[in-house]
């Protein structure tokens, strides 16, 4: 027994290490491990004989944090978050960017809508916010919001150069046949001037395409209807631009006139002039119906990108964009048809102008018709000038 107790104290001498020369680099726990009578008994039971076990000399002299099963679980935890904090320290700093993206995520989610009134609320904000940004890009005050660095939200911009490009269309290709730059011009003169122009046209043509991103605007608008597909009922499918017939425009007016030709005496047919206007005015309703296509468009989108701006909750932007749209088609298919309707007026109605210019610019044009005339005359003679 002393020989026992002697080995004892050596071990518990060695394990402290406060005299002898030998250490453990990484510290020590002691346990009691269970005995062979002791397999039977609960883990309660266990922990207690361990601690009175701990308690009795000579195991006393162990300080109570190195002795024991929850000294080592302790010790065990401890060790475990320094080998971690020391080897996944890029794993630690990841987890923490990702906290912070969803605390962001949750800050922009707004505060929590348990009530109905907090959800009521949540809706009035979304509203709000969703007014002030299209009252921003109605009004161009471009520089009171963030969202504006996309230029999808510049509303204002946009659609003012689709007015500019489709001015600029109908000047250049609202037309059936080509008016006359010169009135002296031969018909030799004005087929070579059509070919020209023709040439410039689609050499143009194949410019733009070059620059923009999309091939045509028929595969652009293709792709919008494959991203809103509920404007397809509105929109459709594309439609071929209509050609322009060639050819002296003096001739045909001259060909209609004598289709037209009545018992009147001295005077026109009161159906040539809309007649002449329908045919020559053919390709507007391409024209504008394509480009409220486009303004209907851009404003749709607009409206989504800004919804989805207001409110961050992607499940609660898709729920109000299905609702909004059954708001916004009707009202889509309403400008629409005012286009048909401003056309119809303008084709099968009564030619009529209050502008003073149409008076002025056809008074000036029969004054050079009859100065040419006069010129011509001035130079005449009847080939007989004995009797002068």
């Amino acid at each position: 027994m002393l020989f026992r107790h002697a080995s004892i104290l050596k071990v518990i001498e060695l394990v402290i290490n406060q005299t002898g020369k030998a250490h453990f680099n990484l510290g020590y726990t002691i346990v009691c491990n269970r005995s062979q009578s002791d397999l039977g008994i609960t883990n309660t039971e266990r922990n207690a004989r361990e601690a009175a076990f701990f308690k009795s000399e000579p195991w006393s002299a162990i300080p109570e944090k190195r002795a024991g099963v929850n000294a080592l679980k302790g010790r065990l935890d401890k060790l475990l978050v320094d080998v971690t904090r020391q080897n996944f320290q890029a794993v630690a700093l990841d987890v923490r960017a990702k906290i912070q993206k969803l605390e962001v995520l949750l800050d922009g989610l707004g505060p929590a809508r348990e009530t109905s009134n907090d959800q009521r609320n949540h809706l009035v904000r979304i509203a709000a916010d969703f007014r002030e940004i299209t009252a921003k890009a109605v009004d161009a005050y471009y520089g009171r919001d963030e969202c504006f660095e996309d230029d999808s939200f510049r509303l204002a911009t946009n659609v003012m150069a689709m007015n500019n490009a489709f001015s600029e269309t109908i000047a250049r290709n609202g037309f059936t046949r080509r008016f006359r730059h010169n009135p002296n011009s031969s018909v030799a003169d004005i087929e070579a001037e059509e070919v020209e122009l023709a040439e410039q046209e689609a050499i143009s043509s194949s410019a733009d395409s070059l620059k923009t991103p999309t091939s045509s605007a028929g595969s652009g608008k293709l792709e919008l209807l494959r991203e809103y597909p509920e404007l397809r009922a509105l929109i459709g499918q594309p439609k071929p631009e209509p050609g322009r017939k060639r050819g002296d425009i003096m001739q045909w007016i001259t060909r209609m006139n004598d289709r037209s030709k009545g018992f009147e005496i001295g005077s026109l047919n009161p159906s040539l002039l809309p007649s002449l206007f329908l045919e020559q005015s053919r390709s507007w309703e391409f024209y504008a119906s394509g480009h409220v296509e486009d303004v209907i468009q851009t404003i749709h989108s607009f409206n989504y990108k800004a919804l989805s701006y207001c409110c961050k909750d992607k499940v609660v932007s898709e729920r109000l964009w299905a609702k909004l749209t059954q708001l916004l088609l009707p009202l889509y298919k309403k400008a629409l048809d005012q286009v048909t309707f401003l056309i119809a007026v303008e084709q099968q109605g009564n030619p009529m102008t209050m502008n003073h210019y149409f008076a002025d610019n056809l008074r000036k044009a029969r004054e050079d018709r009859i100065r040419r005339q006069l010129v011509h005359f001035e130079s005449w003679t009847t080939g007989d000038t004995s009797q002068l």
